[in-house]
Order: structure tokens, then C-alpha cells, then sequence
């Protein structure tokens, strides 16, 4: 899994204005969005002590390389990382598991 940190970008909440970081990813692996109608949650990415949300995924075929292209933007509400032994799998957390945590 490749990550790419994008541009930061302000949400305005409740509780304020908070800036909230993008990521690019592309991964061999399909990485799922949230799809309702599946009742499918978003694939997540554990990334520098933060949670990231899979909001885009696609297939790019067009090149031998074939791969996964997909964005992320960082958890408003960020729930403890993963646990002991978790953290050995490198940066990349969750986000090859099928459908997220």
C-alpha cells in the first residue's frame, strides 16, 4: 500500500473549525466505500497515530500495473488505534480488511 498525504481542509463543526487531512492511496487489494444499501462500512486506514475513512475507490486498469486508487479523509471522532500486536503490520493498519472495523 502506497500513501500519499494530500492537502489539509477545513470543516466547520459544532464545536468549531477543525482542519482534517486528505490522503491518496493505491493498493493491489479493493478498498471499500460505505455503501448503505449494502450495509457495507468504509474500509479505514490506522496512518501517523490517526484514523482515516475511505471516501472514493476505483479499479485502474489502464496500466500492466493494475491497481486500486482511493482517498481517505481523516476521522472527526477518533477512536483508540489498534491493539497490542496490530501496529506490527506497518501504517497501513484496517485497510486491507473487507469492509472496515
Amino acid at each position: 500500500m502506497d500513501v500519499q498525504t494530500l492537502e489539509d481542509i477545513t470543516v466547520t463543526t459544532p464545536d468549531g473549525t477543525e482542519s482534517v487531512q486528505r490522503l491518496k492511496v493505491f493498493c493491489d487489494f479493493e478498498i471499500k466505500v460505505e455503501d448503505e444499501g449494502k450495509q457495507q462500512k468504509s474500509d479505514r486506514l490506522w496512518y501517523q497515530n490517526k484514523w482515516f475513512d475511505c471516501k472514493s475507490s476505483r479499479l485502474s486498469e489502464n496500466t500492466p500495473l493494475r491497481h486500486y486508487t482511493a482517498t481517505f479523509i481523516q476521522c472527526l471522532k477518533q477512536d483508540q488505534g489498534p491493539g497490542p500486536g496490530e501496529e506490527e503490520k506497518g501504517e497501513e493498519g484496517t485497510a486491507d480488511e473487507p469492509g472496515g472495523s
